[in-house]
């Protein structure tokens, strides 16, 4: 038998009763409940109702007097259907507020009144539900009882972390099964318990920099000691060197100096005679070469349309001298093919002008080979915009300088991708300066982070403004700060210049930041980039 409360959907208020008569016989039961859920539409908008069906004007009276009949002839108490209702609502609201106490009790109201009204389906239906919830009740009592005791073994151990733990698992059960009365007790007990730990740490806290403070004199005394030991080591064995040296050198100066006059006066008898013919070979070739060059760089290239420049001879493009290459317009560069651009000499890839490189395409710029890439000067660099920097193929990466690395401004990096970054060789990335730095930070890896060099980290770290934070991620940062070889301390002081003391103010401030819910409660040696900021900036004031 289906809830009475319901209520039949208008369009098929006929066809249930339809259903209702024929059910009559075999299941007055279910035709009683079906009777309800249509009188109940009916009456929750009659107008409605009048306005679909007009001839049923008396179905309100037939209606209320057949239900009135078969309560009779069934022996229905309306009072037990009503209950039934009642307890059914009240447990979809307690199930809804989580309250396994209260929905037990419901649930057994139902099958009480269920059994009475031989409501078998209701019946059957809810005693699988009552079983249900009498397993997760059992169950989580039995949890509940479980934490209490834990939390008394912990609370005599002073294992604080699992008291803490298993007090917040009895606060989230507790309500849910009716004892309110331990949510008191047991919040008490957890403030209490954080207070001690909050206590036992900090004289841990405090034994322990006492202990590192007598360990860092006592290693700084022997490291003085030894820095003087070795610092006259050092100086006796680079006066021992010098002396050997400077006897090496003297005597091999002796050496090939002999062997120099020997030679030269080896050539001048033997080659004499034919000095004079050579000399005159070489002069008379220069001349040709010379003339050739200034054909082709003034006369030839003055007459060549930009869009015809591509069918020059390569052999003829070697021949232009650097300064008329320099004098060609960008158009003509721009139409240079990539067999003419990849034979250009060292002296002519130097010089190309800003707006012969700024006209160079994407399959002009890939062209260049690796030693090519090295030709240009830093000012060169320079020049080449943030789009054609983009252009720049793995293989071109890996074959720039130092120089050209650390001539790169900070507009022409902005534009590289993770991964372009990702093509650079790692001992590239240390090569990166103070003024680039800060601009591309937010695209390294942490595995990419890792090659930076102390000085780099220190740059990095000093430039965490408030505005910059915002596109650098946590992970970043924590990368940034995390260490295994130093103490937190000193680390914080070597990489940020923060004094020592200040460092051991910080370890405190990012527990303190803990408790305000400002950063994700990690291990207290994991400082946050939080922390460094708001000590900074104390720092600068």
């Amino acid at each position: 038998m289906g809830n009475s409360t319901e209520q039949v959907a208008l369009e098929d208020y006929e066809k249930m009763l339809r259903k209702a008569n024929l059910e009559e016989s075999k299941k007055p039961l279910r035709t009683f409940a079906t009777l309800r859920q249509c009188f109940r539409t009916l009456k929750h908008d009659y107008n409605a109702f009048l306005e679909m069906y007009p001839v049923r004007k008396t179905d309100v009276i037939n209606l209320e007097r057949r239900i009135a009949n078969m309560e009779k002839r069934l022996k229905i108490a309306t009072d037990d259907y009503h209950e039934l209702e009642i307890c059914i609502a009240n447990a979809r609201v307690h199930k809804q507020q989580h309250r396994l106490d209260l929905v037990l009790i419901d649930y057994q109201s139902i099958l009480y009144r269920a059994g009475k009204l031989n409501q078998k389906e209701l019946l059957k239906q809810y005693q699988q539900i009552f079983d249900e919830a009498q397993n997760e009740y059992d169950e989580k009592i039995a949890t509940l009882k479980n934490s209490i005791e834990q939390v008394d073994e912990s609370e005599s151990s002073k294992d604080y972390s699992s008291a803490l733990s298993h007090i917040e698992q009895i606060l989230q059960i507790a309500p849910k099964l009716g004892k309110s009365e331990l949510v008191k007790e047991y919040s008490d007990l957890a403030a209490k318990l954080e207070k001690e730990f909050e206590k036992e740490e900090a004289e841990k806290a405090a034994e322990e920099k006492a202990k590192r403070e007598e360990k860092a004199r006592n290693q700084a005394q022997e490291e003085e000691e030894q820095r003087k030991k070795e610092e006259l080591e050092r100086k006796k064995l680079e006066e021992t060197e010098h002396r050997m040296r400077e006897e090496m050198i003297q005597k091999k100066r002796e050496e090939e100096l002999k062997k120099q006059k020997e030679e030269e006066e080896r050539i001048r008898i033997e080659e004499a005679p034919l000095f004079e013919e050579k000399t005159e070979s070489v002069q008379k070739k220069s001349s040709e070469l010379k003339a050739a060059k200034e054909q082709v760089s003034v006369e030839k290239l003055k007459t060549t349309p930009p869009t015809e420049i591509s069918q020059i001879p390569v052999q003829k493009i070697l021949l232009i001298e650097p300064k008329a290459l320099n004098k060609l317009s960008a158009d003509h560069l721009a139409n240079f093919s990539s067999t003419q651009l990849r034979n250009l000499s060292k002296e002519q890839v130097q010089a190309l002008s800003q707006e012969q490189i700024q006209s160079l395409s994407f399959d002009q710029i890939t062209t260049f080979t690796g030693k090519q890439m090295q030709y240009f000067t830093p000012e060169q660099v320079q020049m080449f915009t943030p789009l054609q920097i983009q252009d720049i193929a793995p293989e071109q990466w890996q074959a720039l300088t130092y120089d050209q690395v650390q001539a790169l401004t900070p507009e022409q990096l902005a534009g590289l991708s993770a991964e372009d970054w990702n093509e650079w060789d790692p001992e590239m990335l240390r090569w990166l300066t103070k003024d680039q730095l800060p601009h591309v930070i937010r695209h390294f890896t942490s595995d990419q982070v890792q090659f930076f060099t102390p000085q780099q980290l220190s740059w990095i770290l000093d430039d965490l403004s408030d505005d910059r934070v915002q596109v650098v991620s946590q992970q970043h940062i924590q990368t940034l700060t995390q260490t295994t070889s130093k103490q937190v301390g000193e680390w914080i002081q070597w990489s940020t210049n923060i004094q020592k003391e200040d460092s051991e103010q910080l370890l405190q401030l990012a527990n303190s930041l803990v408790d305000v819910q400002k950063i994700p409660k990690p291990n207290r040696y994991n400082l946050s980039r939080y922390a460094l900021l708001q000590l900074l900036k104390k720092k600068r004031k």
